[in-house]
């Protein structure tokens, strides 16, 4: 009996443990001038506040599963470097001078060094071409063959990344990588369900695992003259109502969104400003990609959307957003009475554009 009470409670323990990973990361700031205090933010939250300015300390932190969380120090400026906060005992030290962040006994932390040397090195080519953005006589034209050539730099970054993660599966930075491209379904979706099939089994006790293991179940896309109505949406009043219950004998512009995108926020400003003039005529919709309820509550109250909002809290991975193949934020997709697609590519809300579309 005695030996059947210790495997409970040894199997108790390691369940709680389980449940409750510590990150316990003992920090110090070198090479600083003055005393600074740093902050640690994950996804619009503090979840590490330090203002005894003594250059050094540990942070202890619950986590459920590793997380990309930002990192600012205070000290004569403010600056903020990411990070991945991961269960585990390590060490951090900041440089004052250089503004870099270097780890002890953090595998991760190490590969997402890696990663980041990836990126810069491709990013060497995007110098001159955000010099020339930023002449003010740019065309429309000019500017999309920008975007495309960034487009292209990260596609070479991401192919020199997958070669890295398909060679070293255990990272977490694989899983990342797949919800990443999933999500923005920028990459061989084929080779991305490889380095999924090769991830550890017990990466299967991680939200970020079952949502793309949901959306690799995601076959069918919706295009123009596809109908819609069944689809369902979660509003922020908690309500589910399908497409259908929302149409009204009106057309309906979808609108998607981040509150993260700063695009997004600004095309909210003309949504707001036809509204009134057009809510008799067409549905406004929006949908969020956002993960935290309340980033996105707050952004809807301060863009002042009096119109239906619906989100899913499945980020980059939202069914809905994958099943209408947005590649990008904002879009803006328009449906017809019958609940009929016409319409799947705009990139701002346009009234003149939304006219020609109805008129058709």
């Amino acid at each position: 009996m005695k030996n059947v009470l210790i495997v409970l409670a040894v199997f108790i323990f390691n369940c709680v443990c389980a449940q409750n990973k510590i990150a316990v990361i003992h920090y110090k700031v070198i090479n600083a001038q003055t005393l600074s205090s740093i902050f640690v933010n994950d996804n619009g939250k503090t979840i590490y506040d330090d203002n005894s300015k003594k250059n050094e300390g540990t942070i202890v932190i619950k986590i459920v599963e590793p997380e990309k969380v930002s990192l600012t120090l205070n000290d004569d400026q403010s600056t903020t470097r990411f990070f991945w906060m991961h269960d585990g005992n390590y060490e951090m030290e900041i440089d004052a001078t250089s503004k870099e962040i270097i780890f002890k006994n953090s595998k991760l932390n190490d590969s997402y060094k890696y990663f980041k040397r990836i990126l810069d090195s491709v990013r060497i080519f995007e110098d001159p071409l955000f010099k020339e953005m930023r002449n003010t006589n740019t065309t429309e034209k000019e500017r999309e063959l920008f975007l495309s050539q960034i487009d292209s730099f990260e596609n070479i970054a991401a192919k020199e990344q997958y070669k890295y993660l398909i060679n070293n599966p255990d990272s977490y930075l694989a899983i990342d990588f797949i919800r990443f491209h999933l999500g923005a379904n920028d990459f061989d979706k084929q080779k991305l369900k490889i380095l999924f099939n090769s991830l550890p089994t017990d990466y299967k006790q991680y939200t970020t695992y079952n949502l793309c293991k949901e959306a690799f179940q995601i076959n069918k896309t919706f295009n123009i003259g596809d109908t819609v109505n069944n689809i369902l949406l979660k509003f922020s009043n908690n309500t589910i109502k399908s497409l259908s219950e929302c149409l009204n004998n009106r057309y309906t512009y979808l609108d998607f969104w981040s509150s993260g995108c700063q695009s997004s926020r600004i095309n909210h400003k003309s949504m707001v400003k036809h509204y009134k003039k057009l809510k008799d005529k067409i549905n406004f919709v929006s949908i969020s990609d956002d993960n935290e309820k309340s980033n996105w509550l707050a952004s809807i109250k301060k863009d002042k959307i009096k119109w239906m909002n619906s989100c899913d809290f499945k980020g980059m991975l939202s069914p809905i957003k994958m099943q209408f193949n947005i590649k990008s934020m904002p879009t803006g997709i328009l449906i017809d009475k019958n609940g009929v697609i016409i319409k799947n590519d705009f990139k701002k809300f346009d009234t003149n554009a939304l006219n020609d579309s109805i008129l058709k």
